[in-house]
């Protein structure tokens, strides 16, 4: 992906997840929705990156902007949400800022990207890196 859209850059601490969304990218349902509308095939999970207030802010002010809407669904009585996505860039790969739409906190950004980010650029918990999250002004809340 190439982009010169205007760009927010997040900047996080490398940490675990609870393994949550490793459930939701093995449906396929979901995993469709990414290639087909982002041009990205996830990987199981995410990479979890914790915000300090000051970049916390700044995934919430991406939010006020419309990402690209990956619909939730309904599957053997389960209720899967739907989530945006924000097209990104962390250290020269292509992947994307996953925003579910029942967030609770904004306090971690999850990352998912083709090949599973962590081990293809040798991150460990406590790294921190810069998420470059492009955005589009004309489609913002504000």
């Amino acid at each position: 992906m190439v982009y010169s859209l205007p760009y927010i850059f997040v900047r996080g601490r490398v940490v675990h997840g609870i393994g949550r969304s490793k459930k939701y990218l093995k449906k396929n349902r979901y995993r469709d929705q990414f290639r087909n509308k982002m041009k990205i095939d996830p990987r199981l999970g995410t990479l979890n990156l914790k915000l300090d207030d000051n970049n916390s802010k700044r995934l919430r002010d991406i939010s006020w902007h419309n990402g690209i809407w990956i619909e939730g669904f309904e599957e053997d009585g389960e209720k899967h949400g739907a989530t945006e996505a924000y097209p990104a860039e962390l250290m020269d790969v292509d992947c994307a800022v996953v925003v579910p739409e029942e967030r609770k906190t904004y306090r971690t950004m999850e990352v998912v990207a083709n090949p599973k980010l962590r081990s293809f650029l040798g991150l460990k918990d406590g790294d921190v890196v810069d998420v470059k999250v492009f955005i589009k002004p004309e489609d913002s809340w504000l």
